[in-house]
């Protein structure tokens, strides 16, 4: 849902009649480890990033795709594991090759004999191939980062070289290679997890929860420190509404934040954008929905039946069950989730991806 980190971007030319177009990308996973709370492009220390590995093409001649190598021993900050994309159905004709800094996606048919290919290894089978027809991207694979212990703007830098064969069918092969880099941000510290997670649902009509956690021990910010705001088109926000919660910490590392009060049906995001020294900037993002007992981003009867099954519970603390946030489970909450029938959950507003 979220899109973070970076992208990395290498154009090669094809030297021929009908030229393409070829990109090497890798896109950040969209909940593929790390923090996925932090703002984009920072992520925090000794921490796993996952990245999609994309070949792109903007045109220009059918290619089938042979193999993807990717040499990262010019940068600060090199893959700890790579992982085939199995797109194609067919994993006995591709594999993996690693060794040091150096990664190798190699698409191609049996190569007899043993042991499996190396880098410059190229087989013969079209029909194992990943196709580019003319436009469009494919992913061929998924590589983990580590990120450094400390903080600050690393490289991460990669060497790349692409190899195809002209057509939809088995064809000269031909290669292009290339340099490309960009920054990677490593923050100081940083948001870990939160409760309920980014992107889902406040439940309550009235005093909502919501736990941030971090990686080191923190003091409360005051109001203003971090922002409350409401997501709007086009990227705009409303007013801070920091001022109208309750925020302490918990165990050290963890900032409680009580007395939520927002608008069903509408997007809000509990951010830090540098206001509060203890901790790098993060944002999180949280749809409103009135009743939403289980969690799954509607409210429906099966709510209804999440709540009855409760009733009564005359101490709830922070269960999505008390929809009301009285501090009990009782015939009142039944009838506040019932009013939100049927929500089948609200898009956040343009201009807020994080990309």
């Amino acid at each position: 849902m979220i899109n973070r980190g970076l992208t990395l971007g290498l154009i090669l030319g094809v030297a021929s009649a009908a030229s393409a177009q070829i990109s090497v990308e890798l896109r950040p996973q969209a909940g593929g480890g790390g923090s996925e709370f932090n703002l984009c492009g920072q992520v925090g220390a000794n921490q796993e990033v996952t990245y999609d590995v994309f070949v792109v093409q903007n045109g220009g001649s059918d290619i089938l795709l042979r193999m993807v190598k990717l040499d990262f021993s010019g940068g600060d900050v090199a893959p700890t594991g790579i992982s085939f994309n199995d797109a194609a159905g067919d994993a006995t004709h591709h594999y993996v090759y690693s060794s040091g800094n150096t990664h190798a996606i190699v698409h191609a048919g049996p190569l007899p004999p043993n042991p499996l290919p190396g880098p410059n290894d190229l087989g013969p089978n079209a029909a194992t191939q990943f196709n580019l027809a003319g436009t469009g991207d494919v992913k061929v694979a998924e590589i983990t980062v580590m990120t450094p212990g400390s903080a600050g703007s690393y490289n991460l830098m990669a060497d790349t070289s692409v190899h195809w064969g002209f057509g939809l069918s088995d064809g000269p092969i031909s290669s292009e290679s290339g340099a490309t880099s960009a920054s990677l941000s490593v923050g100081d510290q940083n948001l870990t997890s939160a409760t309920p997670g980014f992107g889902d649902t406040l439940p309550r009509t009235a005093n909502n929860v919501a736990v941030l956690d971090f990686d080191t021990n923190i003091t409360a910010p005051a109001a203003g420190e971090i922002e409350i705001v409401e997501l709007m088109a086009g990227g705009a926000t409303g007013s801070d509404l920091s001022g109208d919660v309750t925020m302490e910490v918990v165990g050290g590392t963890s900032l409680r934040i009580t007395g939520l009060d927002l608008a069903d049906k509408t997007w809000y995001e509990i951010r830090n954008t540098g206001n509060w020294s203890d901790v790098g900037p993060f944002r999180v993002q949280y749809e409103v929905a009135y009743g939403d007992a289980n969690g799954d981003g509607r409210v429906l009867q099966t709510d209804l039946s999440a709540i009855n099954s409760d009733i009564p519970n005359f101490n709830a603390g922070d269960s999505r069950l008390d929809i009301n946030g009285d501090n009990r489970v009782l015939q009142t909450d039944l009838s506040a989730a019932n009013a939100g029938i049927p929500n089948f959950g609200t898009n956040i507003p343009a201009g807020h991806d994080c990309n």
